[in-house]
């Protein structure tokens, strides 16, 4: 996949890593197709997940209060979706491994390089 044609949603409630997702996708010359901010809207990207050709997600699991609904979401998305990438930062990185994550990153500057590489 050539970065001009990574088609992203970005999914978390924090708004600094948020934005930092979407700069990061954008600066590589990413299309950002959705966004949500809590888990309603989250849900509801996954909902429309395959009518907005989003094929990678940028994420960080542990969105919401408890820390567990990115899992959840995650699971849902891989279940769904497999032919959709996930990225994200994990406070769990052995967690969100077993869920299948594409990669885990710990910068902006990861998650640019993997999403560069597709």
């Amino acid at each position: 996949m050539h970065t001009n044609e990574a088609r992203i949603l970005v999914i978390d409630d924090h708004p600094v890593i948020h934005d930092i997702f979407a700069l990061v996708a954008e600066s590589i010359g990413s299309t950002i197709v959705g966004s949500a901010r809590t888990l309603e809207e989250a849900n509801n990207a996954i909902d429309n997940l395959g009518s907005t050709a989003v094929n990678i997600v940028l994420m960080y699991c542990n969105l919401a209060e408890d820390g567990k609904e990115g899992y959840g979401l995650t699971r849902r998305i891989l279940a769904e979706h497999p032919k959709v990438h996930v990225f994200s930062i994990s406070s769990d990185p052995t967690m969100a491994k077993d869920l299948g994550i594409s990669s885990l990153g710990t910068s902006p500057d990861e998650i640019r390089t993997t999403i560069e590489s597709l």
